[in-house]
This record gives C-alpha cells, sequence and structure tokens, in this order.
C-alpha cells in the first residue's frame, strides 16, 4: 500500500490530512473503483463511485481550512480525475502523481482549480505519452490552470518529484513540462 502521508508532510508539514478510504476490493487492495478488466473500466463505472466519494465529501465543513489540496498517486490520481468529471472544482488544488487517461468525460465547464499531473518517462505502467496528450485536451479549453511534469524516472515517486511538488505548492514553479 502506497502512502501519500510521507509526501504530504514534505510538501507541508503543519497540513492537516483528510484520508478516505474506498469501498472496492479489501486489504492492500482496497479502492475506490473495481480493477480494471482488460485495462479498462467505464467512464459510467467511473462517475458511480466518484458520484459516491462526491456525497460523502459534502458532509464536511471544510470552511475553516485556509488551503485544500488533493492528491492522488496512480489510481488516486485516477480517482481524483473521475471525480473531476463531475465537479472541476471539487477541490482548489489537484495533484495527479502518475495517472492513467481513462479517457474521461468531462463537464463542459471551465475548471478554476489549480492542477499538476507527473508522469516518469520511463514508466511502464503508464504510457507518458498518453499523459502528454491528456495535459493538452484537459488545457486547451476546462482546465487553463493545468500543469505537467514530466519527470526522469519510473512509476514511484521520488526525491526529485517531492521537491519539485513543494516548490510548486509554494507557488514557486508555473511552468509546464
Amino acid at each position: 500500500l502506497y502512502s501519500l502521508l510521507p509526501i504530504v508532510g514534505e510538501i507541508n508539514s503543519q497540513a492537516d490530512v483528510l484520508s478516505f478510504l474506498g469501498d472496492c476490493e479489501t486489504g492492500v487492495n482496497r479502492r475506490f473503483f473495481p480493477i480494471l478488466k482488460d485495462g479498462y473500466i467505464s467512464t459510467d463505472e467511473l462517475k458511480k463511485h466518484a458520484q459516491k466519494f462526491l456525497d460523502q465529501f459534502a458532509t464536511f465543513d471544510l470552511s475553516h481550512y485556509k488551503r485544500i489540496t488533493a492528491i492522488g498517486f496512480s489510481n488516486g490520481a485516477n480517482f481524483l480525475l473521475s471525480i473531476m468529471q463531475l465537479d472541476p472544482n471539487f477541490s482548489p488544488e489537484i495533484y495527479l502523481l502518475h495517472p492513467f487517461d481513462f479517457d474521461y468525460d468531462f463537464k463542459d465547464e471551465v475548471s478554476t482549480s489549480r492542477i499538476l499531473a507527473t508522469v516518469g518517462v520511463s514508466d511502464t505502467m503508464v504510457a507518458p505519452g498518453s499523459i502528454v496528450q491528456m495535459h493538452k485536451r484537459m488545457s486547451e479549453r476546462l482546465f487553463p490552470n493545468f500543469s505537467l511534469k514530466l519527470l526522469d524516472e519510473e512509476h514511484g515517486v521520488t526525491d526529485i518529484e517531492i521537491e519539485y511538488l513543494k516548490e510548486f505548492y509554494r507557488g514557486q514553479l508555473t511552468s509546464l513540462i
């Protein structure tokens, strides 16, 4: 199980953390949507699980937080993209670490969220070119504040990526690739 808690601690050691567990599978395989079948899952299936999350998320009073950033790695990043299909502004900042492009079906609504996606150029689980294309499609019209960082690494979060995330979080980086 890949925990983002140490990474969040590096980005902002004073951050309050809300963590959510999906309801598909159990133990280390627990996730927010079913395991892919032949590398595929329908956007309707993704939206169904995302709506369940948004219903739960709406019950939290977030008004006392100064800054809200949603962070997901791999499956978690895919789930954040699924949520963005339904509510492109559910979080002011969204960090998608090594997502996969499931050909998401986004609402025709321009997002004000500041978004960062990272991908490793040697990633064997996610084709980096597909994430570059996803970024291009998304940032052209509906997600104008979407940045992409290509990293010289594989499918995992390294110290170099954490340093980049820290600088991005502090607002010191806004450039693409």
